[in-house]
C-alpha cells in the first residue's frame, strides 16, 4: 500500500476511478442509512474534477483502493470526501485503518416498555 496526493483534475483516467469508488461507497452508505440525498452520490466527473479539493488517494499496487478529499484554510480542515473501495475485506486502507466487510441489519423501530 502507498499513498500519493493527486490532483484528479488533471488525471482524468484517476478522476473516473475515484468517481467510481466513490459512488459505490454513498451508495453503499445512502442504502444504510435509507437517504440518497448525498451531494457526492449524484456528482459527475466535472462535478470531482472541478471540486476545489486537495486529494490523497491509498493504491494497493497499481489500484486506488480508496481516497480523502479535504480543503483547509488557517483556521479549518474540513474533510469534504472519504471513500474506501466497497468490495475490500480485511484491507489495510491507510496506516492503522483497515477495511472490514459488514453485515447491515436493521433491528426495527424500539419497542415501547
Amino acid at each position: 500500500m502507498h499513498i500519493v496526493q493527486v490532483r484528479p483534475r488533471d488525471d482524468l483516467e484517476l478522476a473516473y476511478v475515484l468517481l467510481t469508488i466513490q459512488h459505490a461507497a454513498y451508495a453503499l452508505e445512502a442504502e444504510l442509512i435509507g437517504d440518497d440525498r448525498i451531494p457526492p452520490l449524484h456528482e459527475n466527473i466535472d462535478d470531482l474534477r472541478s471540486a476545489d479539493l486537495m486529494w490523497l488517494v491509498s493504491f494497493s499496487g497499481s489500484r486506488p483502493i480508496g481516497a480523502v478529499g479535504w480543503s483547509e484554510d488557517e483556521e479549518e480542515l474540513d474533510i469534504d470526501r472519504l471513500v474506501v473501495a466497497t468490495e475490500l475485506d480485511d484491507v489495510e486502507v491507510i496506516p492503522e485503518l483497515f477495511v472490514t466487510r459488514f453485515r447491515w441489519t436493521p433491528i426495527g423501530p424500539p419497542t415501547p416498555r
